[in-house]
Formats: C-alpha cells, sequence, structure tokens
C-alpha cells in the first residue's frame, strides 16, 4: 500500500497520509467524522453509501502470486528456503 500511496502522491502532486483502521465499520466512522477523506475497502463492501458518501469502482484489484523455482515447486511452503 505504500508503493500505491508514494506513486499516486507523485503522480497527482498531493500530500497523503495512510491511516490503518482495525475494520472497516472504524474505517467508515473516520470518514464519516471528517478525520479521512476516501476509504478504500474490499470489493465485498456491505455499507450502503448514504449522501454525501459515494461508492466509486475499485481502484485496483490485487491477486496473490507465487512464485517458485521450477527445482522445488512441489515442495511445502515451510521447507522453502
Amino acid at each position: 500500500m505504500q508503493i500505491i500511496c508514494q506513486l499516486l502522491k507523485d503522480a497527482l502532486h498531493v500530500n497523503l497520509v495512510l491511516h490503518y483502521y482495525d475494520d472497516e465499520p472504524q474505517a467508515l466512522s473516520a470518514l464519516n467524522n471528517e478525520e479521512a477523506d476516501l476509504v478504500l475497502t474490499s470489493n465485498n463492501t456491505s455499507h450502503q453509501a448514504t449522501t454525501p458518501f459515494i461508492i466509486s469502482q475499485l481502484l485496483f484489484q490485487a491477486y496473490p502470486t507465487l512464485v517458485t523455482l521450477n527445482s522445488n515447486g512441489m515442495m511445502p511452503f515451510y521447507q522453502l528456503e
């Protein structure tokens, strides 16, 4: 996430401060209390946006990737070095 923030800062020439919340309701509460300007939620958020808030399309989507060597591709994770 830090890399994405740095890219946005550089591209938009703005100062970004990243806050982490324990769960989605806390993040949305911060947004509602004007302690945050933007909340990145999951694609399956249960929050229903009401005025003055909007829900936009996904900013980005990430997929987990496994990178391994051909020589040990089938080894259990705990045995990989």
